[in-house]
C-alpha cells in the first residue's frame, strides 16, 4: 500500500489574496477527513494575524501545521547569512532569526511543535538541519536530497523526505493530466509526497519572484502582485484537488496519511535505534563497500558508526545512537603506511569530542589520523584485533557527491 501526504508550502506573506487558496485546499481536504500538512513562513503568519485572516487561520488548526523559516527569500536568506566561517557565530544567528519565526507560527496557529521542517526554497542550510534537529524537529521534507527507491537519507540528525509531485503543475501547467494514470504510477512509492505552493494556485508566477529574486526588490509592506491566474485554470485546479482526493480515499491501494504520524514514525527511527557489538563485523564490512550508506541491522550514518566504534572500544553493553555530527571542513588522512597498537588506538579515541563535529583529522606522535583511518581502527580494535595497520584511503570514500557533511547521514531501508 502507498501512503500518500499532501503538503504546502505556504510562504506568500507578500498578498492577502493568495491566502485564499490556503483556506480553500485545507476546506477541500477536510471535506474528505484528510489532514494536510502546511508549511508556514512566520512572516506569513504575522500577516494572517494583521490582515485579520482568521477565516484562514481557523482552517488550519484542523490541518497540521510545520515551518518554513522566519522569512524565506527576503535577503539575507539563510544560506547568506550562514555563510560564515565561524559555525558558532552562524549557528547564533539563525536561532534567533528562527526561533522568532517559529513564535510567530506557533502564535498564530496554536501549535506548541512541529513534525516538519522545509527549507526555503533551495536554501538547505546545514546550520539550519542542526538548529531544527535540535529544536526537535524530526523531519526535513521537500531538501531533494538524493534517494534511491524506498531508502531515504537521515541527515543532520532529521529524517528526509523528498517532494514527489507539484500539485500546480499536475493540474494546471500541465495540460495532459491523466488522474488514473497518476495512481497508477504512484504505486511504485511506499509514500509520496504530493506539495503545492498555495499562492501557484492563484497567480502564474511566484510571489517572491516578483520581489525578492536575486535582491529585495521592493520595500517591505510595497510588494508588487505577480499576474493572477485566470478564475476557470483557478476553479479547475480546485476541481481535480478534490477529485484526486476523492480517488484516493476510495481505492484501496493507498491510505491517505498524516505527517503527525511520519514525524512519530521517524523519531522511533532516530532514537529508537540499537547497535550490538555483533553487529561490528557486517558494519564494517558494509562500511569498506561503500562509505556512503550501510547495509546493517540498523540504518546508521557514518558517524553514529564512528561513536559506536568508541563506545565498544570501552565497553561491553548495546549503543543507542543519538545526536551526531559530520565534518565542518573537508578530512585528511594518514599519507604512509602506519602501524598502531589497540592501545593506542584506544588513546587517540579518547579525544573523541562525542557532542561536537568531528574534526579533519586527528594527530597522534606528530602524524596526522583522518576520521576514516580512526574509524576503521577503532572497529579493528573492538573486535579483537591487536595490531592495526593504517593505509592511505580517501577520507569520504564515495560520498563527495553528497550535500556538505559529507559523513553524517544514513539511508533508512523502509
Amino acid at each position: 500500500m502507498t501512503t500518500v501526504y499532501f503538503c504546502y508550502d505556504t510562504e506568500d506573506f507578500t498578498s492577502n489574496y493568495a491566502s485564499d487558496a490556503i483556506l480553500r485546499q485545507g476546506q477541500i481536504l477536510r471535506s474528505h477527513g484528510v489532514k494536510g500538512n502546511f508549511n508556514i513562513v512566520g512572516y506569513l503568519a504575522r500577516e494572517l494575524v494583521r490582515n485579520r485572516r482568521f477565516d484562514v487561520l481557523d482552517e488550519l488548526r484542523n490541518h497540521t501545521i510545520s515551518f518554513h523559516s522566519l522569512r524565506h527569500s527576503y535577503h539575507p536568506d539563510i544560506m547568506e547569512y550562514t555563510d560564515r566561517a565561524d559555525y558558532a557565530s552562524a549557528a547564533y544567528e539563525l536561532a534567533k532569526q528562527e526561533n522568532e519565526g517559529m513564535g510567530m507560527v506557533k502564535a498564530a496557529t496554536g501549535v506548541d511543535h512541529f513534525p516538519a521542517a522545509v527549507p526555503p526554497g533551495d536554501c538547505v542550510s546545514y546550520v539550519a538541519l542542526y538548529h531544527y534537529a535540535d529544536e526537535g524537529i524530526p523531519l526535513y521534507l521537500g531538501a531533494q536530497f538524493e534517494t534511491i527507491g524506498e531508502k531515504n537519507i537521515f541527515y543532520c540528525n532529521a529524517f528526509q523526505v523528498d517532494y514527489h509531485y507539484a500539485m500546480e503543475e499536475l493540474f494546471i501547467e500541465n495540460e495532459t493530466y491523466d488522474r488514473a494514470a497518476l495512481l497508477d504510477e504512484i504505486t511504485k512509492y511506499k509514500r509520496v509526497i504530493i506539495m503545492n505552493h498555495p499562492n501557484k494556485v492563484l497567480y502564474e508566477t511566484f510571489w517572491d519572484a516578483e520581489n525578492y529574486l536575486k535582491e529585495n526588490q521592493n520595500p517591505m509592506f510595497a510588494w508588487r502582485e505577480p499576474k493572477r491566474r485566470p478564475k476557470e485554470d483557478v476553479e479547475k485546479y480546485y476541481a481535480r484537488l478534490d477529485d484526486l482526493v476523492g480517488a484516493l480515499k476510495a481505492d484501496p491501494r493507498f491510505e491517505v496519511g498524516c505527517v503527525d504520524d511520519l514525524a512519530d514514525w521517524a523519531r522511533e527511527q532516530i532514537y529508537g535505534r540499537t547497535v550490538k557489538k555483533t553487529d561490528l563485523p557486517l558494519i564494517r564490512e558494509s562500511l569498506e563497500k561503500r562509505f556512503s550508506w550501510l547495509d546493517a541491522p540498523t540504518s546508521l550514518s557514518v558517524a553514529d558508526c564512528f561513536l559506536a566504534a568508541k563506545h565498544f572500544l570501552f565497553s561491553e553493553q548495546d549503543f543507542h545512537p543519538g545526536k551526531v555530527h559530520g565534518f565542518l571542513y573537508t578530512p585528511s588522512g594518514v599519507t604512509e603506511k602506519m602501524t598502531l597498537t589497540a592501545n593506542e588506538v584506544r588513546e587517540i579515541a579518547c579525544k573523541i569530542d562525542e557532542k561536537g563535529f568531528l574534526p579533519p583529522y586527528y594527530t597522534y606522535h606528530g602524524k596526522k589520523i583522518g576520521p576514516a583511518d580512526l574509524l576503521f581502527a577503532m572497529l579493528d580494535a573492538a573486535m579483537g584485533k591487536e595490531e592495526i595497520v593504517l593505509c592511505p584511503k580517501d577520507q569520504m570514500c564515495d560520498a563527495s557527491r553528497l550535500p556538505t557533511l559529507e559523513n553524517q547521514y544514513f539511508r533508512h531501508k523502509n
